[in-house]
């Protein structure tokens, strides 16, 4: 249900902020647009509903 083809055209970037530790969140494309965080990240789990 939540999920994006990662060779949409189109589509720039896909983060899915899953990886739950460190300060990088990665880009699924093909494009290598991947975030750092500035400072401290505090991940926080959440559930989607179905």
């Amino acid at each position: 249900m939540y999920t994006v083809d990662p060779t949409t055209e189109g589509l720039i970037a896909y983060w899915k902020f899953n990886e739950g530790t460190g300060n990088s969140i990665h880009d699924y494309t093909e494009h290598g647009n991947d975030l750092s965080g500035n400072g401290t990240v505090e991940w926080v789990n959440v559930e989607l509903p179905e």
